[in-house]
């Protein structure tokens, strides 16, 4: 599919009284395809463009440029055990371009720096073990730099970005016996260092959640 957008944004600086319209266009095409090789397989990659209008404006009242977003993916799913167990995998890669930083010269204000680039794995884990007991896990390797920019130094890690994501949760209903409708879950949430802002001055330590539910479903 594509889209064509149209982006307008009007403000008004009432210190000085100037008015600014601007607007734009801007094609957002996305595109996928799936390829199934076998009955519990399947190959996909897509790629999608995507426009976010800028807010910010400049102290004379002109707003920034729209940021740009590029997405593309690469993965495949298995299923195994009639269904009951699928894995997923796959490859991104996400450009952002026109990105917005803090004007170290006008306080309040923002200007566009650059470009930013983060690139990842992902795994996925969905899952039925036994009957009323359900598996979910996932686990994510990111690296996000910066590519280009005027104030930061290429290669600069992205902000609040970590490199390994990693979470795991269980989730168990009986249906049958005294605790039918009975549920209970169980999962970790493990995430790895990160900086805290994209000039790295200072660094974020991983952690560790634990998370834990109990629900019941009664009877309707």
């Amino acid at each position: 599919g594509a889209r064509l957008a149209r982006f307008a944004s009007y403000a008004t600086n009432k210190r000085t009284g100037v008015k600014t319209d601007t607007s734009g266009t801007s094609p957002n095409p996305r595109f996928g395809a799936v390829w199934l090789p076998r009955d519990n397989v399947s190959i996909f990659a897509n790629f999608s463009d995507i426009v976010a209008n800028a807010t910010n404006v400049n102290p004379d009242g002109s707003t920034l440029k729209p940021v740009e977003s590029a997405i593309k993916e690469l993965g495949a799913r298995i299923e195994f055990f009639q269904r009951r167990i699928a894995v997923t995998g796959g490859f991104y890669e996400l450009i952002n371009a026109n990105t917005l930083n803090a004007d170290p010269l006008r306080p309040g204000f923002r200007i566009e720096t650059g470009q930013q680039r983060t690139r990842g794995l992902e795994f996925d884990f969905v899952g039925r073990i036994l009957a009323g007991w359900q598996v979910i896990g996932s686990a994510n390797f990111t690296r996000g730099v910066v590519t280009r920019d005027l104030l930061t130094p290429v290669g600069n890690r992205l902000a609040n970005t970590p490199t390994r994501t990693y979470s795991v949760w269980n989730r168990y209903q009986f249906g049958d016996g005294s605790l039918k409708g009975l549920g209970a879950g169980l999962g970790v949430v493990a995430v790895g260092g990160r900086f805290g802002d994209v000039a790295n001055t200072f660094y974020i330590p991983a952690y560790v959640r634990f998370d834990a539910a109990l629900s019941y479903r009664a009877k309707t």
